[in-house]
């Protein structure tokens, strides 16, 4: 039963905390000051609590594995290649903001793509630029350091295609060429990446808990299967649609939100997402009610508000504890085997896909509506504002499109405005404060189409020493990232 199942990830959970805590107290006896000790995070598996865990660690270490080639495209949606990577832009970033998200604070990237990373059948070695493009994206969301899986490329056993930096000849090719570039820019940049916090415009809640109840029992399916990763579709479906409006996502754990408070979290983060969040208390429930009477603008997704801390489908009015907040509720809910046109005004805004809530407006204001003969009749999205806030409610899974624009309503705007208001994908703005205070901008450019974009301020190519003026064009070429420092740090407060 799902409850049991629960228990019993949780139980895992703790031991795997309990086991990595006890090898880190025998290491930490015979380490130095000066170093740290840490293990290597392997977020897509079973069985731990990245959050618990990495409290009993030093520095929080992963190994974001990634799709490449055209998988890195933005104009292009590919399935990804394995259960374990990810595929597209927005998962890219995802997997960085997961890492940040353990602590709260810079990571290492202790395993990476170097070459094609899989079996034998799944060979999709970087384009050109792409590796370097990839490395200065993960440290724009927080990495400290960058390594690769592996030096060389096996001969033998299981990674015999895991190709590393060398391949198997051992001789250095471009691979090798391209990380080595990596590392001397790295090593050249230190003066303005040190210390690099990441920016954030929206905060996104993730919930280990639920993801783990969700494998158990999915709500989701596809093909009459049931998906066992139903947690991250969901969450995904919101945390593109922040990447796809131009901003950038901060990834809380339900439980460093419940830290924060209501209050602070409204003061510190202005729009924050909760969809999914099937297992909750009543108290984490109440700090989203509080969040958007102290001001913040919460979006709520599919299945927040209907279960307990134990998964226990909650014996209430659903969305429970934010019927009031929210001015809606439902009764009923379906899943959807192909997606149903979404329209606001009128024209078309999206599509549904997998999931639908069939709201029902009390108080709340209509603003999508479904191109359906019955689920016509409930909103797709509807908003209320409550107390000094507004919370909006998302019925179904949004495609890319309407995710992005729900966020783009929500926000209002965006730190990456006050660079580039125009750009546009396959471009992305991502950015943060170095530890001198000053601004970093980071234009990427996710295509194999040469690019650019138009500067708003009076920004410097730390690379080139390039000056670029207000309403200048600033190249972005295909498959590159091209770092800018604003020429006057007494402007890189926060500009959001």
């Amino acid at each position: 039963m799902p409850q049991y199942d629960l228990a019993w990830r949780r139980y895992q959970a703790e031991l795997t905390t309990e086991f990595i805590g006890w090898q880190y107290d025998i290491v930490r006896e015979y380490a130095s000051n000066e170093q740290f000790v840490m293990t290597c995070i392997n977020y897509p598996r079973n069985g731990h609590d990245d959050r618990a865990l990495a409290e009993r660690i030093d520095v929080t270490a992963g190994n974001p594995y990634y799709s490449m080639q055209d998988h890195l495209d933005a104009t292009k949606d590919l399935a990804a290649q394995t259960h374990w990577t990810t595929s597209g832009v927005p998962a890219f970033f995802r997997q960085a903001d997961r890492l940040f998200s353990s602590r709260q604070s810079r990571f290492l990237v202790t395993e990476t793509n170097a070459q094609s990373i899989d079996g034998s059948s799944n060979n999709l070695p970087p384009w050109p630029g792409q590796l370097r493009m990839a490395a200065l994206s993960m440290v724009s969301r927080g990495a400290a350091m960058i390594e690769y899986w592996h030096w060389h490329s096996l001969p033998y056993g299981t990674e015999t295609y895991w190709g590393g930096i060398l391949p198997h000849s051992l001789r250095p090719g471009r691979i090798y060429g391209e990380i080595s570039e990596i590392g001397h820019a790295l090593r050249d940049l230190n003066p303005v990446l040190n210390g690099l916090q990441p920016d954030a415009d929206v905060a996104i809640l993730w919930s280990n808990p639920t993801r783990w109840a969700m494998q158990f029992a999915p709500p989701l399916s596809e093909n009459d299967q049931p998906l066992s990763d139903s947690f991250e579709r969901i969450f995904d479906a919101f945390h593109s649609g922040i990447v796809g409006a131009g901003g950038q996502a901060r990834i809380l754990h339900l439980e460093q939100a419940a830290e924060l408070g209501g209050e602070a979290l409204a003061n510190q983060f202005p729009v924050l997402v909760a969809a999914g969040l099937l297992v909750a208390s009543d108290a984490e429930l109440d700090l989203l009610r509080d969040y958007a009477a102290a001001g913040g603008h919460l979006v709520l997704g599919p299945r927040t508000g209907y279960g307990d801390d134990e998964v226990r489908a909650r014996v209430a009015v659903a969305p429970d504890r934010l019927v009031e907040a929210s001015g809606i509720h439902y009764e009923e809910f379906s899943n959807i085997a192909t997606a149903i046109p979404i329209t606001t005004n009128g024209s078309p805004a999206g599509v549904a896909t997998f999931w639908i809530d069939g709201l029902i407006a009390d108080n709340a204001q209509a603003i999508a509506h479904y191109e359906h003969p019955r689920f016509g009749t409930f909103p797709a999205i509807a908003s209320h504002t409550f107390g000094n806030g507004r919370v909006t409610t998302v019925g179904t899974l949004p495609s890319a499109e309407l995710a992005a624009t729900v966020i783009r309503m929500a926000a209002g705007g965006f730190i990456g405005d006050s660079l580039a208001p125009d750009r546009r994908l396959p471009v992305t703005i991502t950015s943060g404060l170095n530890g001198n205070g000053v601004r970093v901008w980071f234009a990427s450019n996710w295509s194999g189409t040469d690019t650019e974009i138009t500067v708003t301020r009076a920004v410097i190519d730390p690379e080139t020493g390039i000056s670029y003026l207000p309403g200048t064009s600033v190249p972005t070429p295909a498959w590159s990232t091209t770092l800018l420092v604003d020429d006057h740090p007494e402007r890189s407060g926060p500009t959001a």
